[in-house]
């Protein structure tokens, strides 16, 4: 009997043994799953496309360009380490075109103004990426390289997408379409040709508004 009950105790603990071990696995497991990075795809499907307000600019010699994407629709906390647009052709490298990209979380009530600066919109946002010359695009979904400074972005909060960029000659020649949402005034933008609008005192000026965002992958 006393061999018996002894067998019985040696069961239970193997029992309880194999019991924390299969607990501690899934939390490992459960814990590395919740670690590995996820995509967020705004607005494919739902739009057509659209030259004028590209992030990769082109149409005219220089574009300053804010996109107001709603809390509602980036509701995640998390770190943004490249985003994507998509393109509806593709595109050859050009060496004196480039562009810029800065993100700026504002509280989710935020509008954007057509009187607002762009300077204004700039303060306080975090430098992304900037491409120094315009790479070659692919028709569809191109991403960039991983971001220089990734973003973190806290929930509750509406994202900026703040992006300059510099046509192929001084009064653009490379306009590049890329498929948008057509929601109003979640686009400030300020174009010029021949005179870049960071000379004195064009980052101050104000813009327009526009209802062209750009379909985007974070």
């Amino acid at each position: 009997k006393g061999r018996s009950k002894g067998h019985s105790k040696g069961r239970k603990l193997l029992t309880l043994n194999s019991s924390l071990l299969t607990a501690l696995f899934c939390l490992l497991v459960g814990g590395k799953a919740w670690a590995q990075s996820t995509t967020l795809t705004l607005y494919d499907g739902e739009t057509t496309n659209s030259y004028n307000y590209s992030p990769y600019g082109g149409l005219y010699g220089w574009h300053y360009q804010v996109y107001l994407y709603d809390a509602s629709d980036v509701d995640f906390d998390g770190t943004i380490t490249a985003v994507s647009f998509k393109t509806s052709s593709s595109y050859s490298a050009n060496s004196t075109a480039n562009y810029t990209i800065y993100m700026k979380d504002v509280s989710s009530g935020t509008t954007l103004n057509a009187s607002t600066a762009f300077s204004t919109y700039l303060n306080g946002s975090t430098t992304c990426y900037s491409s120094g010359t315009m790479p070659a695009l692919e028709s569809g979904w191109n991403t960039t390289p991983t971001f220089s400074n990734s973003f973190s972005h806290e929930r509750g909060n509406s994202i900026l997408v703040i992006v300059k960029a510099k046509g192929c000659t001084l009064y653009g020649g490379c306009g590049k379409y890329v498929y948008y949402k057509s929601i109003s005034n979640h686009v400030w933008y300020k174009r010029a040709d021949v005179s870049d609008l960071s000379d004195p005192p064009a980052e101050s000026s104000t813009g327009s508004l526009a209802a062209y965002l750009p379909a985007i992958k974070f």
